[in-house]
């Protein structure tokens, strides 16, 4: 987190002279204030906060959330005397201390004044959002103003730059409505929550009722008003380990795929689940909608569950990225009905309306339920064939887009327009499904409706960018025509058709970066991975988008079968070749035997063999086989081979100077070498060791200045995790 930092002039009480020094700006924190332990310095300011709510005009009402009005009327009882009403949306008590409890919609009217009982920030933030217009609200924040001079120093946390107070929107549930629909946490805040948007118009547009939530984007500002306001850092869970910085940043999915965190994370959001659910309970919807993806299936899958306990005849009704294949979908989350299967725009809305009017129905073609007979093979159902068809999300569901942004106001709209990928052979993926894309003009009246209301920064969030140049060109053609001011970027394979013409249109519509699904970087391992381009290609491709002015990122696909070391060496040298047009290496994977590429579903066919017998390890592991369990021969690669081969290429990138991105540096190489610090070693010793088992430790690290905690760091955690001792 950046630091507000400004100058400020002092002057001496003894010489009386000014200096000019730089000051760190801070806000005050109620939260730190006060810790509710009873000390005289927050009993003092308690008696301040009285004396200053007895002097208002008129009845003041309290509004109640945490242990804070207790605390206070116990040091201050005489506020009673003035306060008319206690405001709780939480509770179905009736009366406080001989005050009536009332709802924020039923506040007396001589109530001129509602003061905020809680210290935390994003407390308040939803009380506020309950309450009606014209009222005077105050809250623990007046503290400075009318006791500056007694705050104790533990009060005051340091100023970052947040988009708050924002147009948040509380978790209110509707009774009474045939589907609730839901996204949870976590997801890239940043992002617009697209397929959820697709979603939600596919099930408006049909014959129920609906009420759609996306209280993934209220709990990520929610976290972070706690996070910047109350604590000044980030909360730790039960084991002692803190919270990342921002948890919805998109290098740390992992955090949430891990499901060693599920149960940390569970307790330590305790309350918003609690609220998440108990809002279900009363809503009593027909039909509960979750959109599942790797990141959020802890917190849906613990909704589910409970709603599910509690309220088994709720439908509940599952989709999203984890619902990709019928052989994927019944593993996304437990405590599901019905599965909808890949996408769920003509799906859906029938589905639904047959739900809301009781049925039960199996065997429905692009749906998993457990009301199917399992003697009847799943069948897809068709895929949409004319994406012009089908409107574009609006996000409708919160009155000001604007939310969707990161607590320092970053935005990166994704949008799309193609779907599935025309190319459809790599031999190592599971996304080969059947490729449509929208007309220019149509998909440009959406990224002009976004710069109208606002945004102009777009990902295109799809497979194949380029997978038709001339129609990619057309929407850059009809971007420039608009006059649009936007900035761009997407995935897109090396094509033969994309010379520098082409990427000299793609920067002046606005393409700022492309990233390139290379994967291969041998002759040997493109025809291995059945990439359709050569060696040469590639280069074309990344110096002509290079000279275009477009930050060009590269990926690499690193052990797949019959590759040979002989293939890492050319790999490693055509990298290097085209080092001066490549700005990062932006993901790099060792292969993963993964549900839906084709050596999952041709294992024989590529030489992979099993440790054990095959039928029962797929069985057990139905999304990926661990690397312990297979390998692959002609030549023998396991998954030690394999993080060798990965260490080599790391070891030459970083040699030469090319540059890792931060999800490559803090994701993959993690991961793939089993890393658990927070920071990688610096470059310097990673050329030292070039990640094998050469020179001295202790050599390399008295080479380099270091201090005592990196010192350390690198002792235990770089050399007993990966660095070997030498010989």
């Amino acid at each position: 987190m950046k630091k507000i930092t400004t100058k400020v002039r002092l002057k001496s009480p003894t010489r009386g002279t000014l200096i000019t020094a730089e000051g760190i700006l801070v806000r005050f924190s109620p939260f730190q204030c006060f810790p509710m332990t009873g000390e005289a310095d927050e009993l003092l300011l308690i008696d301040r906060l009285a004396d200053h709510l007895m002097g208002l005009e008129g009845d003041i009402a309290l509004y109640r959330w945490g242990p804070f009005l207790d605390f206070m009327l116990d040091h201050a009882p005489r506020l009673l005397e003035k306060t008319v009403a206690i405001i709780d949306h939480r509770t179905t008590e009736t009366t406080y201390r001989g005050r009536p409890i009332v709802a924020p919609t039923a506040i007396p009217n001589s109530v001129r004044t509602v003061f905020l009982c809680d210290t935390r920030a994003d407390h308040r933030t939803r009380m506020r959002a309950h309450l009606p217009k014209g009222l005077t609200v105050l809250c623990p924040d007046i503290i400075p103003q009318i006791a500056i001079d007694d705050i104790p120093v533990r009060s005051w946390l340091t100023l970052v730059k947040t988009v708050y107070p924002n147009n948040l929107p509380d978790l209110v549930f509707e009774k009474g409505k045939d589907v609730l629909l839901m996204d949870l946490p976590a997801r890239m805040l940043s992002m617009f929550p697209t397929g959820f948007g697709y979603v939600h118009n596919a099930i408006k547009a049909s014959n129920v009722t609906l009420q759609t939530i996306d209280a993934d984007v209220i709990f990520a500002h929610l976290y972070h008003i706690h996070r910047l306001y109350d604590l000044g850092e980030p909360p730790v869970m039960s084991n002692g380990k803190p919270m990342p910085d921002d948890p919805w940043y998109v290098h740390h999915i992992p955090f949430w795929e891990n499901r060693d965190n599920w149960p940390l994370v569970v307790e330590l959001f305790s309350e918003f689940l609690d609220d998440v659910v108990n809002g279900i309970l009363a809503a009593a919807p027909k039909i509960l909608g979750l959109s599942v993806h790797n990141a959020n299936r802890w917190c849906a899958q613990e909704v589910a569950r409970r709603v599910k306990l509690a309220a088994p005849e709720i439908v509940i009704l599952v989709g999203g990225f984890t619902c990709y294949s019928p052989s994927i979908a019944p593993y996304s989350i437990n405590d599901w009905d019905y599965l909808v299967i890949g996408e769920a725009d003509h799906i859906v809305g029938p589905l639904v309306e047959r739900l809301a009017r009781g049925e039960r129905p199996g065997n429905v073609k692009g749906v998993m339920s457990r009301f199917d007979d399992p003697n009847i093979a799943f069948q897809w159902a068709p895929r949409p064939a004319d994406l012009n068809l089908i409107e574009m999300p609006k996000y409708e569901w919160v009155d000001d887009i604007n939310i969707y942004r990161t607590y320092n106001g970053h935005s990166s709209v994704p949008v799309i327009a193609s779907r599935g990928c025309r190319w459809s052979q790599c031999t190592f993926c599971a996304e080969r499904y059947l490729w449509r894309i929208r007309a220019p003009e149509k998909f440009v009246n959406e990224l002009e409706w976004f710069v109208d209301h606002g945004f102009n920064g777009f990902v295109f969030n799809e497979s194949d960018l380029n997978g038709d140049p001339e129609t990619l060109l057309e929407i850059c053609r009809e971007v420039m025509r608009r006059g649009l001011k936007i900035s761009l970027t997407g995935q897109l394979r090396i094509h033969a058709k994309s010379d520098q013409a082409f990427f000299d249109t793609l920067r002046a519509a606005g393409f700022h970066s492309l990233r390139f699904g290379v994967d291969a970087w041998s002759r040997n391992t493109l025809k291995l991975q059945r990439k359709g381009y050569t060696v040469a290609r590639i280069k074309e491709n990344l110096e002509a988008c290079h000279n275009a002015g477009i930050k060009v990122d590269v990926n690499m696909v690193v052990g797949v079968p019959h590759e040979t070391e002989d293939d890492i060496t050319e790999s490693i040298a055509n990298l290097l070749d085209n080092a001066p047009y490549i700005a990062t290496l932006a993901n790099i994977n060792c292969l993963i035997l993964a549900n839906g590429g084709m050596y999952w579903e041709e294992p024989e066919k590529h030489g992979i063999k099993f440790r054990g017998d095959k039928e029962q390890i797929f069985k057990d592991n139905p999304l990926m086989i661990p690397e312990n369990l297979w390998y692959s021969e002609d030549p023998y690669i396991d998954g030690d081979i394999r993080r060798a081969r990965f260490e080599r290429i790391i070891a030459g990138i970083m040699n030469s100077g090319m540059n890792l991105s931060e999800w490559a540096a803090n994701v993959n190489v993690k991961s793939t070498l089993h890393i658990k610090d927070e920071a990688l070693p610096p470059r310097d010793l990673y050329a030292e060791h070039k990640f094998v088992h050469l020179g001295n430790l202790q050599m390399a690290l008295d080479r380099y200045e270091v201090d005592d905690t990196l010192l350390r760091d690198i002792r235990e955690t770089v050399a007993r995790q990966y660095l070997a001792p030498s010989s």
